[in-house]
């Protein structure tokens, strides 16, 4: 178990986001059991305090992978316009 963990600590975003530039999208489930959302809420703090551009969505209800239709639906809708915000004209 401690490799697991080791291995985990080592290969955590938050390690490595002193090198982060690139602007960041961040979907999250709620009550994602793999990776819990204080992490995301860490990253995404850890991203705004070094100035980068970044938007965090957290989903209710959801895990690791966004389920409901409605927030399917959202979170295809967010993306496609973050990218198109990211990308210009």
């Amino acid at each position: 178990m401690s490799e697991v963990l080791d291995l985990w600590e080592e290969f955590a975003p938050i390690n490595y986001v002193r090198n982060v530039r690139t602007p960041t999208f961040i979907v999250h489930g709620e009550k994602d059991m793999d990776v819990p959302v204080e992490q995301a809420y860490a990253f995404f703090r850890a991203l705004k305090d070094r100035g980068v551009e970044t938007e965090l969505v957290v989903y209710p209800r959801e895990g690791h992978s966004i389920k409901e239709r409605a927030h399917r639906l959202d979170k295809t809708r967010r993306s496609v316009q973050w990218l198109l915000d990211q990308l210009g004209p």
